[in-house]
């Protein structure tokens, strides 16, 4: 008989075995996961302009040149 092997259940069975698991559904976790969230956003929108004026820029050097 065949039996599948999984690696994730193999280590999910390890961390509960030794208790290393550490649910985090609780308020601050949630709470962590929002600010982190919403600086990632901060980080991408400046990236977006970042990378909008560095196209501007180079299509101005290009065009001038």
């Amino acid at each position: 008989m065949i039996k599948p092997v999984s690696r994730t259940e193999a280590i999910n069975q390890q961390l509960s075995e030794n208790q290393e698991i550490n649910p985090q559904n609780e308020q601050k976790y949630t709470e962590a996961i929002v600010a982190m969230t919403e600086a990632m956003e901060a980080v991408r929108r400046e990236f977006q302009v970042k990378d909008i004026q560095s196209q501007i820029s180079a299509a101005n050097i290009v065009m001038t040149s």
